[in-house]
């Protein structure tokens, strides 16, 4: 209730209007019980099995056996993309892993004491740099006799720390043989480590590089092998040469250098720059030390088009397909960054996992129902609901016939469940047939395009260009045969014999190099056998020129009606939409692709602060009923978010001391601190902290002799709270200090929350 009345202070100001706020007392309410703070997915119910972390969808009333069959085929069709995956990885990189495995293995040549070194370009998209990395070294460790030390930047801040890092590289390497061999000998007592007096004696320096020659001494002696007979290799890999302090490496190559007569090293760098750029960074006296070859590891251009050609546009099974959504998202991130295989794996991965995660009509994947999977009522409302049935009714409605006939076909399908299954099977032939034609038009244009004068687009984006209806009966089609008219005899001869070789493999595309030796094969052969030694059409007979003339124009007609002959039902037009029940076979979640792997970072920031809950997932329970933990969750949210809440409200300038006031009120102490006492006496706060420092927390929250006391014990805790979630703030980019003069802290970005 507000109040008007007259100030009564001096006399200047006694004609002031103050108001004055009275407040209500506060009425004790009845508690409600929180019994859920995180309801999570509505549409699913998170089952108890850990094996099975699939959620049990429709509310929860999935049967239990789809829920397994979602979980199984989502592993099938995944091991089939991955194992396609892991091939193209393998075979892309077979020459460099084995040239590398070679050059490791080569013998050891210490001319006035160079250092043997191998300098990888691995090329500037660091991301595939790790999957590089480690297929090297996994195969120059197929030899028992070589090992392989691994060196970043990070690790060698300085000289000393280097050495120490790959001093006990090597450590760890030769213990775990050690283990692995004396277990294997176990029963005759033999013990292949050859311990150095190094080790025995544990006097060495930590980062004394005589380790790793005493160890090689041992190994000499114990073999019969001497350094210039010896198969032992040592392959010391530094991953980011270019990142390293110039004069840590160039102490670093030194030292390898003088170790050249004694122990078997062989040195990798990886370049991700300019290798002349490198170069330049380092010393003459430094370079002369390197008996270097060069190796090109840059290769994500071929492992991306491999991938996309095999992956995502497999020929194989069209069981799952990905859409153009999901396709332009792919060739967006590869237009603004690098090609990131890594990133694009990742993708094609998460994309698998949400559609089988989030889609209970995933078990009729393929157009039939799968295994002992159970279709209940909930499933066919689900068919009936999905827009491309909604078009189907929709079109049956507009389509011929008589006006009971229509209603009594639509009828069925809207009230016979057996009906609607029914046209599962055909909606997956129709689909796998129009995927394999649209395929199929793909190969046509690039060997359109192969053999004219135009450049040559990647089968991805003409997938795009299709799905999103840019192609067929297209300006860009047009264009192709176009250029392609154009071109020499040679290049249509090329063609034609391409467009045989193809046509074994596709029925289709064999239909259309009858037709076109059916119509022209007379003068294809003439045009053929009196051209041999011609190689441009200034050299043609005038024969020759008029053969090439009857030919290029039909031809050219045949494979314009080819490309845009209709692909569906649709005359001029063709998207995935037009065909039935395509929600079942394509997978096209742009939106879920976008806000995992490019989240919008403001709209995230805010939900996650202001609702942790949807990341904590604290379920079920009250504070009366469950451990300290769990009640202090459900009293107060983490400090961060606490504060943030605060932070939305307060202007662009905030009082410190005010603004932890307003957070001091926010926590309810009479009920926060018995918890606290309850969570020094949980056993995971005994894991946490010693004994003496459990018995000063303790001591400290229960040992006062007043309400004062205690209220400033209270005002310690609160005050250490407050400046940690400042502090965290700060981190973040909310806060920065203001004016000293006022004591206050000043919002930094997103001042409009």
């Amino acid at each position: 209730m507000v109040e008007k009345r007259l100030y009564d202070g001096d006399e200047e100001s006694s004609q002031k209007t103050t108001y004055w706020l009275n407040r209500r007392k506060a009425r004790k309410t009845s508690k409600t019980k929180v019994q859920v703070l995180f309801k999570g997915d509505p549409e699913g119910k998170p089952l108890a099995d850990p094996f099975l972390p699939f959620l049990q969808l429709l509310g929860g009333k999935e049967p239990l056996d789809n829920v397994q069959m979602r979980w199984n085929l989502y592993n099938e069709y995944w091991a089939k993309q991955q194992s396609t995956i892991d091939t193209i990885l393998v075979n892309s990189g077979v020459q460099l892993l084995e040239d590398m495995k070679r050059f490791v293995e080569s013998p050891l040549t210490h001319k006035a004491a160079r250092l043997s070194t191998a300098i990888i370009l691995p090329g500037s998209n660091i991301s595939n740099h790790t999957r590089l990395f480690d297929q090297i070294e996994a195969r120059i460790l197929l030899n028992p006799a070589s090992k392989v030390l691994r060196l970043s930047s990070q690790q060698c801040p300085n000289i000393r720390k280097a050495l120490a890092s790959l001093v006990r590289s090597f450590q760890d390497l030769v213990d775990e043989v050690s283990q692995g061999e004396s277990d294997d000998d176990e029963e005759e007592g033999e013990d292949e480590f050859y311990e150095t007096p190094a080790a025995s004696s544990g006097k060495k320096l930590r980062y004394d590089l005589d380790t790793l020659t005493e160890w090689s001494d041992g190994y000499f002696a114990t073999e019969g092998q001497t350094l210039s007979d010896t198969s032992l290799r040592m392959a010391v890999f530094i991953q980011d040469a270019e990142a390293f302090e110039v004069s840590v490496l160039s102490q670093l190559i030194q030292l390898f250098s003088l170790q050249t007569a004694k122990i078997p090293l062989k040195l990798v760098l990886c370049v991700s720059s300019s290798l002349e750029i490198f170069q330049e960074r380092f010393p003459r006296t430094t370079l002369r030390l390197l008996d270097a070859t060069k190796f090109d590891g840059e290769n994500s251009e071929f492992i991306y088009t491999q991938i996309c050609d095999q992956v995502l546009l497999n020929r194989g099974s069209h069981s799952v397909t990905l859409g153009p959504k999901f396709v332009l998202s792919v060739l967006d991130k590869q237009v603004k960054s690098s090609k990131s295989i890594d990133s694009i794996v990742r993708s094609l991965k998460y994309c698998y996992m949400t559609f089988f995660y989030s889609q209970p009509l995933s078990v009729l994947i393929g157009g039939q129902n799968r295994g002992n999977t159970e279709l209940t009522q909930a499933h066919i409302s689900a068919l009936r609901k999905l827009p491309s049935f909604q078009r189907h009714i929709e079109g049956l409605l507009k389509g011929a016939g008589s006006g009971k006939l229509k209603k009594e076909k639509i009828m069925v399908l809207l009230e016979d469940d057996e009906a609607v299954l029914k046209l599962l099977p055909a909606a997956y032939d129709d689909f796998s047939r129009v995927m394999n034609s649209v395929l199929d038009r793909l190969d046509l244009v690039r060997l359109l395009q192969n053999n004219a004068d135009v450049t040559v687009t990647p089968k991805v984006e003409l997938y795009y260009f299709a799905l999103d209806n840019r192609l067929f009966n297209s300006q860009f089609s047009a264009e192709v045969i176009g250029a392609f008219r154009k071109t020499p005899h040679t290049a249509v001869l090329r063609f034609l014999t391409q467009l045989r070789k193809l046509g074994e493999t596709l029925s289709t595309i064999a239909e259309l190099a009858a037709l076109v030796t059916t119509a022209l094969g007379d003068d294809i052969d003439q045009l053929a056998s009196g051209n041999e030694d011609c190689v441009s059409a200034a050299g043609l007979t005038l024969k020759g020129k008029a053969v090439f003339r009857r030919i290029i124009d039909p031809l050219c007609q045949h494979v314009e009606t080819f490309i845009n002959q209709k692909v569906y039902d649709s005359e001029k037009s063709f998207t995935l939409s037009d065909i039935l029940f395509h929600e079942l076979f394509v997978i096209d979640r742009d939106e879920l692709l976008a806000s995992a792997f490019s989240p919008c970072v403001r709209p995230t920031v805010e939900d996650s602060l202001v609702d942790s809950r949807k990341y904590l997932l604290c379920l079920g329970g009250t504070p009366e009923e469950s451990d300290p933990y769990f009640g202090i969750a459900i009293l107060i949210d983490p400090i961060i978010s606490e504060l943030f809440r605060l932070y939305r409200e307060a202007n662009t300038v905030i009082n410190i001391h005010d603004f932890f006031i307003a957070f001091q009120e926010l926590i309810p102490k009479d009920k926060l601190m018995p918890l606290l006492v309850e969570v020094m006496e949980t056993k995971e706060a005994e894991r946490v902290f010693s004994k003496t420092e459990l018995d000063s927390m303790y001591r400290f929250l229960m040992d006062y002799d007043d309400n004062a006391e205690l209220d400033l014990k209270w005002e310690k805790i609160t005050l250490s709270w407050f400046l940690q979630g400042i502090s965290e703030l700060s981190m973040l980019g909310f806060l920065k200090d203001g004016n000293k003069r006022s004591e206050s802290l000043e919002k930094l970005i997103w001042k409009g929350l």
